[in-house]
């Protein structure tokens, strides 16, 4: 992992006389307090474009007494950094985290990477409101961290050149490249696939070059488009094997320093701009993929249930992790969203 490298950013960063590790200081009436948040990369110009109304809206609705100060994670350090940054409160106060990096706080965050947990946007989002935002700040009240909202990145998919994937037997024995994270790698494994764990960069060095066209790829739908696989791959078949999210976690001692209406708008615009995220979201699904369909790609939509059949030693590793039957706990919330509970 690379160490975290600070880069000089603009004056007003720099001038920020808040530090959340020493004793909260009295916020002035007069003088607009930012708040600095680090936010992950985007293949989806809607998505930048929300972030930037975010700003507008949280200025608006403040008075100009609350403003969003936006840095790339990429400026600030690796990504577990970046979470022990929002901790320490000294060079960032919020942003967005992957799931994978709650794991050294809490065990039982492996869950929420499980493979197959909601059918459609529709039941993750229940879930995310009803259950999971709750139960996340649960497990991070020790850890100095309050999750505001939930962002989607998305559902992923399978990407192959060659026959179609229309069941899970016919990804046994096939090649998959897979970034290097553990429960990609356990779903793959339980699907009976080959994998090769690359990064992104090498990965697309190896399709430039000519190589590696028989090597199957994951990910979202704005990725694939945003790394043109279309150049590559002639096959798309929509998995959904795991739903990406992303909390946007603050420094606990930060927001509780904030004061009471400050608080509220704060929470409030980060809340509109989880809904804009779902709606832009959804929508561009459907944008990506008319886009692929365009450049060649033949979509196929597989028989799910061929996949979850297979998914049980996931969920018996994922249980053995998070202990405390963590695994069936969300998975009984899921299943009660299904039935209007």
């Amino acid at each position: 992992m690379r160490h975290i490298q600070l880069l000089t950013v603009v004056a007003g960063f720099l001038s920020l006389s808040f530090n959340c590790t020493s004793q909260a200081l009295p916020i002035s009436t007069d003088d607009p307090l930012k708040v600095r948040v680090a936010y992950y990369r985007s293949y989806d110009k809607a998505q930048v474009e929300l972030i930037k109304q975010g700003y507008s809206t949280l200025k608006e609705r403040s008075g100009g007494k609350l403003l969003l100060s936006f840095f790339r994670n990429n400026k600030l350090g690796a990504d577990p950094d970046l979470t022990r940054a929002i901790i320490k409160g000294e060079k960032i106060d919020a942003g967005l985290v992957q799931i994978q990096h709650l794991l050294q706080y809490d065990k039982r965050f492996a869950v929420l990477n499980a493979p197959y947990l909601f059918d459609d946007y529709d039941i993750a989002h229940k879930a995310m409101d009803k259950y999971i935002l709750g139960w996340m700040n649960e497990l991070l009240e020790p850890h100095n961290l309050i999750v505001l909202g939930i962002f989607d990145v998305g559902f992923r998919h399978v990407t192959s050149f060659g026959s179609k994937i229309s069941k899970a037997q016919n990804l046994a024995g096939k090649l998959i490249r897979i970034p290097p994270l553990q429960h990609l790698e356990r779903t793959f494994k339980a699907l009976g696939a080959k994998i090769t764990q690359l990064n992104i960069d090498d990965y697309l060095d190896r399709l430039r070059g000519g190589k590696s066209y028989e090597l199957g790829e994951e990910n979202t739908l704005p990725a694939i488009s945003y790394y043109e696989m279309y150049c590559y791959h002639n096959q798309l078949s929509l998995t959904k094997h795991i739903f990406d999210f992303q909390p946007f976690v603050i420094n606990r001692k930060f927001f509780n320093s904030l004061r009471t209406d400050q608080k509220k708008v704060l929470k409030e615009t980060i809340l509109l701009g989880q809904e804009k995220n779902r709606e832009l979201t959804m929508d561009s699904e459907k944008k990506f993929l008319n886009e692929l369909k365009r450049h060649g790609m033949k979509v196929t939509h597989p028989d799910l249930r061929t996949f979850v059949s297979l998914m049980k030693p996931v969920y018996a590793k994922i249980d053995a992790i998070a202990g405390q039957g963590e695994m069936f706990k969300l998975q009984y919330h899921i299943s009660k969203l299904h039935f209007g509970l």
